[in-house]
């Protein structure tokens, strides 16, 4: 999305005359919450609201690069209608262990079935709610560890405010 709006921006100079440097202030100020966004220090605890095989991907190459903290832990919830396996596929090798939460809606996969996907390669947790999830996580990370929450939009916004995001994602406090 950045790099479009990049483009947009320097095919327009003919029109609107931007400068490279007001190009890159306005990238850099973006925010969105909900991709890769750190709440907490202890545990570092990220969201990233990847649905898909190429979400999960580029959130795969920047966990890499982060660098995170052992042990790391993954709470993944889904709906039933995306790839999820390809999505485990890709994450599970980063994560120490895999915290396998529901999602409240009607799509949402049953983590029991995810379960049978990553038996074999990592040990995980299968959870009643999201809230458990999180706590489970924690309770694995420790303070020194690392939660990343991924795999459905609605379950980043189901655990947002728990893991220390704001009330509201998009309120940055009043306006004058």
């Amino acid at each position: 999305n950045a790099s479009v709006a990049v483009a947009t921006a320097r095919a327009s100079t003919g029109r609107f005359p931007l400068e490279e440097v007001a190009i890159a202030q306005g990238v850099s100020s973006v925010r969105w919450p909900g991709r890769l966004e750190t709440l907490a220090v202890e545990p570092r605890t990220l969201v990233d609201a990847a649905h898909n095989p190429e979400a999960i991907s580029a959130l795969r190459a920047s966990l890499e690069a982060l660098g995170l903290p052992r042990p790391r832990v993954l709470v993944f919830g889904v709906m039933a209608d995306k790839d999820w396996p390809e999505m485990l596929a890709s994450l599970v090798p980063l994560f120490d262990h895999v915290v396998l939460s529901p999602v409240s809606t009607a799509r949402a996969l049953d983590p029991r079935r995810a379960a049978s996907v990553i038996a074999d390669f990592r040990p995980y947790d299968v959870t009643e709610s999201a809230a458990e999830a999180l706590t489970v996580a924690r309770r694995r990370a420790g303070r020194d560890g690392a939660i990343v929450v991924t795999g459905s939009i609605f379950l980043v916004a189901e655990l947002y405010r728990d893991c220390g995001g704001a009330e509201e994602p998009f309120d940055d406090g009043p306006t004058q």
